[in-house]
């Protein structure tokens, strides 16, 4: 038998997620056998095809070039073109671009991301005795049935 793998069927395993711009790390943790294994995955390709995601993509995008050129048109304004405007558009445009690119995920395009980094784990299996998913360590004999995703 196989399971598929949704975000109710692994939450018992995640022990810890956490999100560095466009990478979800994502520790899981056998509570039996104490197995872990750390994962990293691209939040964008996790979340590809949303059109939640997409939109929100395109709008912080548009947003943070509208940001970027109003910064730069105030800067440029005030200080003017010789050398200490250019060094103050520069780094403002530096920070602008930074601010563009942070990007703030749903729980639900999280979850995504979980479901994701653990389609890619090794050290676990479905046991159909225990129901659930485990460590390879804690499976029974018999082995457990292969993962599908849903």
């Amino acid at each position: 038998m196989s399971q598929e793998i949704t975000y109710s069927t692994i939450e018992p395993l995640v022990e810890s997620v956490e999100i560095d711009g466009d990478t979800l790390r994502c520790v899981f943790r056998c509570p039996r056998s104490g197995e872990t294994e750390e994962v990293r995955v691209g939040m964008r390709a996790a979340n590809k095809g949303s059109i939640v995601s997409n939109a929100k993509e395109t709008a912080q995008k548009r947003l943070g070039q509208s940001l970027k050129r109003g910064v730069l048109g105030s800067l440029s304004s005030l200080l003017g073109n010789g050398a200490v405007g250019a060094v103050a558009r520069q780094a403002a445009g530096e920070w602008a671009s930074d601010v563009a690119k942070r990007r703030h995920y749903s729980d639900e395009e999280k979850e995504r991301g979980v479901v994701a980094a653990f389609g890619k784990t090794k050290s676990f299996v479905y046991d159909d005795a225990e129901g659930a998913f485990v460590g390879r360590k804690a499976s029974g004999p018999a082995g457990g049935g292969a993962p599908k995703f849903g």
